[in-house]
């Protein structure tokens, strides 16, 4: 499926998706792929969306109240609904969807979806993740589920531990690792590394550990005064802005999708990363 959220003449911050309903993706009844020119999706009385992430039969919107609510597929909880079963797809479905429960006076102002997992970034700069995690891609220490029992959301989902005294100011999402911006302009990745993904010169999975995170989880070496200023996740690949507006990117790239004129895969060794990660040349 596709969102976009729409202003026009007419429209005001309305969200329309389109594509495969088949499990309540698109906030409707039926499984037709719809086009955009439909209806916008019903968010609540008054309620736009902000932000939207669209990822495997799931979409998650973040609204202007700063409340997130998520709709479509939901086999490991990546609805945050406490529960399996799947939801958008119904009869009123819409009109009875909750927001999730992120925690006491949490406010999103972003979310991100990998296949099976989600995660918004607060205002504060903090992250907090939900869904599928055999692969530690929540940051949560270990490879436990989260969102798929009742119990599990609000208050008791923990913060990603980012380091001490650090930030997010961006938060994406790979099929299933997880990478935040934070506010010194430094990256950290967690999650699925089979493809070296987190940019750390080894396959080792992160996040699984409790002392994976934190202050040990490493940076991603982007090279000898190097920062970002954003950054952008594909299925097993992320990419980053640097300071001088050069992109660098790393992980799987089986198609050329690092954009290095080959497709030799990067970050999955040492030596890997820092200085030898190639800028793209795109002009």
């Amino acid at each position: 499926a596709t969102c976009g959220i729409f202003n026009s003449d007419t429209l005001s911050n309305a969200l329309k998706c389109w594509g495969n309903n088949t499990y309540g993706t698109l906030g409707r009844v039926g499984t037709a792929y719809y086009i955009p020119s439909i209806a916008p999706i019903n968010l609540g009385t008054g309620r736009y969306a902000t932000d939207v992430a669209v990822s495997h039969y799931r979409t998650c919107a973040v609204l202007d109240n700063g409340k997130v609510k998520c709709f479509g597929y939901n086999n490991y909880g990546q609805l945050g609904r406490g529960d399996i079963l799947n939801f958008g797809g119904n009869v009123d479905d819409m009109t009875n969807l909750q927001p999730i429960d992120l925690g006491t006076s949490v406010v999103a102002n972003q979310v991100c979806s990998g296949i099976y997992h989600s995660c918004i970034k607060t205002n504060a700069g903090k992250v907090k993740c939900w869904g599928y995690n055999a692969h530690g891609q929540l940051g949560h220490g270990n490879n436990l589920n989260r969102g798929d029992e009742p119990g599990e959301m609000g208050d008791a989902i923990p913060y990603v531990e980012l380091g001490t005294g650090r930030t997010a100011t961006k938060v994406t999402c790979g099929n299933y690792g997880t990478c935040a911006l934070l506010d010194n302009k430094k990256i950290k990745c967690w999650g699925n590394n089979n493809s070296g993904q987190a940019g750390v010169g080894t396959t080792i999975n992160l996040g699984v550990s409790a002392t994976q995170m934190g202050n040990n989880l490493s940076y991603v070496n982007l090279g000898t005064g190097r920062l970002a200023i954003d950054l952008a996740s594909g299925g097993e690949h992320n990419c980053a802005v640097l300071e001088n507006n050069e992109i660098k990117c790393w992980g799987l790239n089986s198609w050329g999708q690092l954009g290095i004129g080959n497709i030799s895969t990067i970050g999955d060794q040492l030596g890997e990363m820092g200085d030898a990660l190639k800028e793209l040349d795109i002009e």
